[in-house]
C-alpha cells in the first residue's frame, strides 16, 4: 500500500490527512497547533510535524516505522522556494520516517489543489489576505500576503482597522465620513474594554495582537447586517480590495481558465467570506467588465487533501479524487 500525507499549516492551527494511492482517507488530524515556522520557529515546527505524522499513523493503525511515499506541506508563510527546499531537506534529515519525499509550499497552493487542481485563483481573506494564481501549464503568480503593515487589504484586520480609523478621524474632524459612528464606537469600546479612544493605544502599540483586532470583524459584520451604514461601507470597501486582488492577477491568467464552462474559478478561503453578502457589491465594482464569467467556491474539505494530492503527483502518482466534492459554489457570475 502506497500512502501520502498532506498538511494544511496555518498561523493558528493545522490539519492533516493520510491517504492511499486510491484516494482513500485512512486518517485525519483536525486540531494540531500552528506549523508556520516563521512564527513558531523551525525546530518547534519540525517537532510538531513529526508529532502530526505519528498521530496519523496511529489513527490509521499503521506501523510507526512505515514510510509514506511523500508528504505535502502547504504552510502559511512558506512563500520562498529556496527556503522551502532547505526546510524540506532538513526535515527529512532529522525525521527520515516522515516520508520518502517532502514537498513544501504556501497554504494557498493547498487550497487550489483541493478544489481546482487544473488551475484557478485562490483568494484568502481571514485575519490577513492574499491571492494566488495557478495556471494549467504550472506557472504561478501571487498578489498580497505582505502582512498588516504593508498589505492585508480586505482582510479581517483591514476591516477593523478601517472602522477604527473612521471613528478616530471623525473625532479629530480630520476626514469624516457621512455616517453615524456611534454604533461602531460602542463595539470598539466593548471589544477592547476601554472607555475612551485613548484606550486603544495600549492594545495597538504595547500589547498588540493582530488576531485580537481581527476578532472585532464579526461584531462589525453583525452591525452591518443590522443596517449600520459605517459598517456596511467598510465591508463594501473590503470587497473592492479583494476584487483588486483578482484584477491584479488577470493579466497572467491563461485563456483556457477564462474560457472554461464555469469561467475563471476562484477559491475563497477565510472567515471574512462568511459576510459575502456585504462584500459582493464592492467586489464586482472592482472587477467591472474585466471578467466575463467566473465561479467563486468555498472549500468543504481541508486543504490538506490538496497538499497530499500534489505530493503524490510529484512522485508520479495521480490519485483519483472527485474534486467537485471538495467545494461548494459561493457565487456564479456571467455577463455573456
Amino acid at each position: 500500500m502506497q500512502t501520502f500525507i498532506g498538511v494544511e499549516g496555518g498561523a493558528s492551527f493545522s490539519k492533516a490527512v493520510l491517504i492511499t494511492e486510491t484516494g482513500t482517507v485512512l486518517a485525519s488530524v483536525e486540531d494540531a497547533p500552528s506549523t508556520n515556522y516563521l512564527l513558531v520557529g523551525v525546530q518547534l515546527c519540525e517537532q510538531r510535524l513529526n508529532e502530526i505524522v505519528q498521530r496519523l499513523k496511529a489513527n490509521a493503525s499503521i506501523d510507526a516505522h512505515h514510510v509514506p511515499e511523500a508528504i505535502g506541506l502547504c504552510l502559511s508563510g512558506c512563500e520562498d522556494e529556496e527556503n522551502n527546499k532547505q526546510f524540506s531537506r532538513n526535515l527529512l534529515q532529522k525525521f527520515p520516517s516522515l516520508a520518502t519525499k517532502c514537498i513544501v509550499g504556501s497554504d494557498t497552493f493547498g487550497s487550489i489543489m483541493t478544489a481546482s487542481p487544473n488551475g484557478g485563483i485562490v483568494l484568502i481573506a481571514g485575519t490577513g489576505s492574499n491571492s494566488f494564481l495557478l495556471n494549467p501549464n504550472g506557472t504561478t503568480k501571487r498578489c498580497g500576503g505582505w502582512g498588516h503593515l504593508f498589505g492585508d487589504n480586505g482582510s479581517g484586520f483591514w476591516i477593523v482597522n478601517k472602522a477604527i480609523t473612521a471613528v478616530l478621524n471623525a473625532d479629530d474632524s480630520f476626514d469624516s465620513l457621512p455616517y453615524d459612528i456611534e454604533r461602531v464606537r460602542d463595539l470598539i469600546y466593548k471589544h477592547f474594554k476601554i472607555d475612551t479612544t485613548f484606550g486603544l493605544l495600549e492594545p495597538a502599540y504595547l500589547n498588540f495582537s493582530k488576531t485580537e483586532f481581527a476578532a472585532l470583524c464579526v461584531k462589525l459584520a453583525e452591525a452591518a447586517n443590522d443596517g449600520d451604514k459605517l459598517s456596511r461601507f467598510v465591508f463594501h470597501e473590503a470587497g473592492k480590495e479583494l476584487g483588486k486582488h483578482v484584477v491584479a492577477l488577470l493579466p497572467f491568467v491563461e485563456c483556457t481558465l477564462l474560457d472554461s464552462n464555469d469561467g475563471l474559478k476562484i477559491v475563497c478561503v477565510g472567515s471574512v467570506f462568511k459576510s459575502w453578502n456585504l462584500l459582493k457589491d464592492g467586489f464586482f465594482t472592482a472587477l467591472g467588465a474585466k471578467v466575463k464569467k467566473l465561479t467563486l467556491v468555498q472549500l468543504t474539505k481541508s486543504a490538506a487533501i490538496g497538499a497530499a494530492f500534489y505530493a503524490a503527483k510529484q512522485t508520479n502518482y495521480d490519485i483519483p479524487l472527485d474534486f467537485t466534492q471538495n467545494a461548494n459554489v459561493l457565487c456564479r457570475f456571467s455577463c455573456e
